[in-house]
C-alpha cells in the first residue's frame, strides 16, 4: 500500500485507544499484503477493512459461502454495512488510486456495480444450490425410528403438548449452507426422547437431543445441545456452543444483544470487538453450566 495513503488513513482515525489499536495491529498488517480495492469503516471503538477486489472471487469456490451470498447479496460487506449508520461512523473507498470518503449508501452502490452481476450469476451457475437456499432441512431416520417418532407424536397429542412437533419443525428451520444437508434422528436412552445430528456433505456437525422432561407438566420436549457440547469440548470457554455457529456469530450481534438487554450503548460502543466476543464466550459457558445445574441434567 502507498505510504501516503497509510498516512491519510491515520489522519482519519479517532483519538481513541480502540480505534488506533485496530488500525495499527490489524489493518496495517493486512494492507501490507495487497493493493486491491477495499472499503474501510472508522468508528470510535474500532476499524473494519473489507476487500472487494479479485480476492472476492475466491469466496465463490466455497459452497457454504455461496449459500450465504445468494441469501444475502451484501454478506461479503457485512462488516461494513450492518453497523448502525451513526453520525460518527466514517466510510471510505480505496479504488486503487485514491481514498475517497463516501456514504454508507454509496458503499452499497459501489459494491453492487462491481459484484452485483457476478453474484446474480451464482444462481445461474449453481441452480441446484439456489433452489435449495430456503428449503427446509429433511429429517432422516430409519424405519424403526420413524415408528418410534409416530408413537411419541401420539403420546404428545394425547397430552395436548405441541412441544415435540415444535422441536422437529425447529430442526428443519436450521440454517442451510449446503445442498446435501439434513438432520439425522436416532434413538436415545431417555424415555420418549431422541438424539439428532446435523449432517453436511456426509460430515456430522452439531449434535443434540430432543429430550422429554419427565417432571414437566407442559412443554415436555425440548432440544438439548448443551450437555453434549460440554462433554465434547470441556476446554473451550463457551464449550463451542457459540464458536460452532449455534448462537450469535459476530461481535456486532453480541453488542446489539447487550444493548437490548439494558447495557449502555455508549459503553458497548467503546469496547473492542475482541473483548465483546471473549466476554460473550465466557458468559455462554457460565450460563450453560448453570442451565445444566438448574435442570439437574
Amino acid at each position: 500500500m502507498i505510504p501516503e495513503i497509510i498516512e491519510q488513513m491515520r489522519k482519519e482515525l479517532y483519538d481513541t485507544k480502540l480505534c488506533i489499536s485496530d488500525f495499527e495491529k490489524y489493518d496495517l498488517k493486512t494492507l501490507e499484503k495487497t493493493n486491491e480495492p477495499f472499503f474501510w469503516l472508522v468508528r470510535t471503538h474500532g476499524t473494519h477493512l473489507c476487500f472487494i477486489g479479485p480476492s472476492v472471487e475466491s469466496l465463490f469456490s466455497s459452497e457454504s459461502n455461496r449459500f450465504a451470498i445468494m441469501k444475502d447479496s451484501h454478506a461479503i460487506i457485512a462488516s461494513i454495512v450492518y453497523w448502525d449508520d451513526l453520525d460518527y461512523n466514517k466510510y471510505f473507498y480505496w479504488d486503487g488510486a485514491q481514498l475517497q470518503k463516501v456514504s454508507k449508501d454509496k458503499v452499497i452502490s459501489i459494491f453492487n456495480n462491481i459484484w452485483g452481476s457476478r453474484i446474480h450469476q451464482l444462481s445461474i451457475q449453481y441452480p441446484e444450490e439456489y433452489a435449495a437456499i430456503n428449503k427446509p432441512l429433511e429429517l432422516k431416520m430409519s424405519p424403526e425410528i420413524s415408528e418410534r417418532v409416530k408413537e411419541v407424536k401420539n403420546i404428545a397429542s394425547e397430552l395436548q403438548d405441541s412441544s415435540f412437533e415444535d422441536c422437529l419443525k425447529s430442526l428443519q428451520k436450521w440454517v442451510r449452507f449446503a445442498v446435501n444437508q439434513h438432520i439425522e434422528i436416532y434413538g436415545d436412552f431417555a424415555k420418549n426422547s431422541f438424539g439428532f445430528s446435523e449432517v453436511v456433505n456426509g460430515e456430522r456437525k452439531i449434535c443434540g437431543g430432543i429430550i422429554m422432561s419427565p417432571n414437566a407438566t407442559e412443554r415436555r420436549w425440548s432440544i438439548q445441545i448443551i450437555k453434549r457440547y460440554i462433554k465434547s469440548f470441556p476446554k473451550e470457554p463457551d464449550y463451542n456452543l457459540a464458536q460452532h455457529g449455534g448462537m450469535l456469530v459476530s461481535p456486532y450481534d453480541v453488542r446489539e444483544l447487550n444493548i437490548k438487554c439494558g447495557y449502555s450503548a455508549v459503553v458497548q460502543n467503546r469496547i473492542s470487538d475482541g473483548r465483546v466476543w471473549n466476554e460473550y464466550l465466557l458468559r455462554v459457558g457460565r450460563v450453560a453450566k448453570e442451565l445444566l445445574k438448574a435442570n439437574e441434567l
